[in-house]
């Protein structure tokens, strides 16, 4: 069903959330530092369980709109399918961090062949221009798929796609802006002394100093999920109405 789906997946989100914040809460709170735990958990770290479970959403999405696309009455074939391929690269990517390579080349064509964004603003992580360009020729390109959905599918997707821009666009734009104006030169002393350097990119262990930076990451990758959780209802809940069963089989099923 629909909605214990959705609970369940969201409740993935929250407890790697809460996990994340216990490890914030070391070394902001307790002063100590669980370099093991923040490695695991913190949502601004890559290659950890929650960049998995992010890489998981998408691939579960991409797998619904794929059983979308084969439905008997389907309409607009290829924009189920345009989703699906869409979904599973932004599953690879969130792995991969193919976005990270596009910053670096995107970095060089603002800023004068230099790959230092510290004079860009809120383009200070450059990924979100030609990913933010790619989103805008996909709702073009989706636009009269779109408008053949039924209504309450269409404001599933339209809620799910917002939550995602905002998390993913404009709450990361509004973190780079926060780490541009952060100085390490003008931390107090010792203010880096409980946080475990050696797990965050090169350079950046002072961002970890400042709340509002925190805060701003955690918004944002939290508002990436929950999107996610969203559009996995939205395509269970359509599959429901369609009297679809999905079955997972765990071993080949004997021909009769």
């Amino acid at each position: 069903p629909a909605a214990r789906t959705a609970r369940l997946l969201g409740m993935g989100v929250a407890l790697l959330v809460l996990l994340h914040l216990a490890g914030t809460a070391c070394h902001l709170v307790f002063h100590i530092r669980a370099g093991a735990f923040i490695t695991l958990f913190d949502l601004d770290l890559e290659s950890n369980l929650p960049t998995f479970y992010n890489c998981l959403l998408f691939f579960v999405c991409a797998g619904l709109f794929l059983a979308h696309s084969r439905l008997w009455n389907v309409k607009q074939r290829y924009g189920w399918l345009v989703m699906t391929g869409a979904c599973a690269f932004l599953g690879v990517d969130e792995g991969s961090q193919i976005h990270e390579k596009f910053m670096l080349v995107t970095l060089r064509l603002l800023n004068h062949g230099q790959q230092n964004g510290s004079d860009l603003g809120w383009l200070y992580y450059a990924w979100v221009l030609p990913y933010g360009i790619a989103a805008a020729l996909l709702v073009l390109t989706l636009t009269k798929w779109m408008l053949a959905l039924d209504k309450e599918m269409r404001r599933g997707f339209i809620i799910s796609g917002l939550v995602y821009v905002t998390g993913a666009v404009f709450m990361e734009m509004y973190s780079g802006r926060i780490a541009e104006h952060l100085d390490p030169s003008t931390l107090t002393p010792g203010a880096m002394d409980d946080l475990p350097c050696e797990v965050y990119p090169a350079n950046s262990c002072h961002l970890y100093t400042s709340v509002r930076y925190i805060v701003a990451y955690t918004l944002e990758e939290t508002l990436e999920m929950a999107a996610l959780v969203i559009c996995a209802y939205t395509l269970m809940k359509g599959l429901g109405r369609e009297r679809v069963t999905i079955e997972i089989a765990t071993a080949p099923t004997p021909v009769k």
